[in-house]
């Protein structure tokens, strides 16, 4: 019979079992990044995440148009951040392809992120505002943070994929191979929420945006026919990729098998 020393068991236990521990968690907070022309930047545990703001125009082909360029305070047109976190003011610009309204009009202000027909320009389009954030390795998203503006609803979707989206065409086509999901607002209260969301799969590149008045391919119009969502993203709770099982079974084995000869040669040794 093979006799496999206990330390050679101990070595293969822990290596088998180290891969499978659980990732750090990262925190990343909107209302601390750093902004750069037309991104907000921030970092968490070695992971860059980068947020672009665009906004869909519900219209023929549902074209995406942006990114905006960014801003500070809620009121700022572009692409805004305050202490509330970070949100879309949209007007026209040479880098948002010159949208065809504004959201600015006799004293009303839509400045999270929203999607509600424009408030100037041409008022028959309704403006999808949303984020696409690119992380430099693969998260998992575990919640998600959102203040509401002018207590207006912050029911959101998300999409999650391994790859870049393409940006050129319909939000219908920049969402091909992604996963979405529509999360709706908690109607008994105002101000923050938190949108619990664990996916089934890791990801770098995340889609956030409001709900339109009716659906759009994959995403849900904004539940109960109540007024549109309008949000500002404070946070997002993530772990780095891959996220597996604690332990797996043959790695409880040899820890078990381990257990087992260590008590056979204590009783010997006596």
């Amino acid at each position: 019979m093979l006799k496999v020393p206990v330390r050679t068991l101990a070595t293969l236990t822990l290596l088998v079992w180290l891969p499978s521990q659980p990732a750090t968690a990262q925190l990343f907070d909107w209302r601390a990044a750093s902004a750069g022309a037309s991104t907000y930047q921030l970092s968490a545990d070695g992971v860059t995440a980068i947020g672009t703001a665009y906004v869909a125009e519900l219209t023929a082909g549902n074209p995406v148009l942006g990114p905006f360029s960014t801003s500070t305070g809620s009121l700022a047109s572009g692409f805004n951040q305050d202490a509330d976190g970070i949100g879309l003011f949209a007007t026209p610009s040479a880098t948002s392809a010159l949208i065809a309204g504004t959201e600015n009009c006799c004293g009303l202000v839509l400045g999270g992120i929203n999607s509600d027909p424009y408030l100037d320009g041409n008022t028959s389009i309704e403006a999808m505002n949303f984020v696409v954030f690119e992380f430099s390795a693969a998260v998992s998203l575990n919640t998600l943070e959102v203040v509401g503006v002018s207590n207006q609803a912050r029911g959101v979707w998300i999409a999650t994929g391994s790859g870049p989206p393409d940006l050129t065409g319909g939000i219908e086509q920049a969402l091909t191979g992604f996963s979405v999901f529509n999360l709706p607002d908690d109607t008994g209260s105002t101000g923050l929420l938190t949108h619990t969301f664990n996916s089934t799969a890791d990801f770098q590149y995340m889609f956030i945006g409001a709900p339109p008045s009716q659906p759009v391919g994959p995403i849900a119009a904004v539940a109960g026919g109540t007024d549109g969502s309008n949000f500002r993203i404070r946070s997002m709770d993530s772990a780095a990729g891959p996220a597996v099982p604690a332990m797996g079974p043959i790695a409880l084995g040899l820890l078990v098998a381990c257990m087992l000869l260590l008590g056979l040669r204590h009783t010997s040794a006596a």
